[in-house]
């Protein structure tokens, strides 16, 4: 239930919360992380697929199949590299998918009528697919935020929601939120705190 502004610090004792041992639970196939990935995951993917010019269908079979390669692949993924984030990891799979479905469609013959994947084949050169032509690494982790906030956006207060955004996404100063919002820079801190700790406890593994 969203807080009431001004009130308890109440917004992130959520029981849905993943763990702060996500990556451990998702190597250990449990079906509540996996579930939990998925809803954050799964709309970004597909909908990289759909700016890279899949139809829907095609779009839904690369999604699966990117969440196939990180469950044969998960135990060979180290955070501890450097410059090795999760993030990046799924984007290289599905970047790598993505490529692998244009090659297949280059072996096919050309449909009559073509479809819109096929219709992006004139932008594949002969030695590979770049699929940065379409969205790139800062582009997925931009998505991936953006649908991480969707899902926790209602179980804040309008107020613990506005200070978050306005110090978060358009920098602004305490100071200036506290006095636009009617709140004490404490309480605009504590605002953004409450959010960026939900946002880890949920997903620490992308956060």
């Amino acid at each position: 239930m969203p807080d009431h502004a001004g009130g308890p610090a109440s917004d992130c004792n959520d029981s849905r919360s993943i763990s702060s041992t996500m990556l451990g639970r998702l190597k250990e196939g449990d079906a509540r992380a996996w579930e939990g990935l998925v809803d954050l995951l799964g709309p970004v993917i597909y909908q990289c697929c759909r700016r890279a010019g899949l139809d829907a269908s095609d779009a839904a079979d690369i999604q699966q199949e990117v969440f196939r390669a990180m469950l044969l692949h998960l135990d060979s993924f180290r955070r501890e590299e450097s410059g090795h984030t999760f993030r990046g990891w799924v984007w290289t799979i599905t970047r790598n998918k993505i490529a692998d479905f244009y090659r297949g469609q280059k072996a096919l013959p050309r449909a009559v009528g073509g479809t819109t994947a096929r219709g992006a084949l004139n932008q594949v050169p002969e030695t590979g697919w770049d699929v940065s032509t379409f969205t790139n690494e800062t582009d997925f982790d931009r998505l991936v935020v953006h649908r991480a906030l969707d899902l926790v956006r209602n179980d804040f207060a309008e107020k613990t929601w506005a200070a978050f955004c306005q110090t978060t996404a358009l920098e602004q100063s305490s100071e200036e939120v506290a006095q636009a919002l009617g709140m004490t820079k404490a309480a605009v801190r504590k605002a953004k705190s409450r959010v960026l700790k939900r946002l880890r406890d949920e997903w620490d593994t992308l956060f």
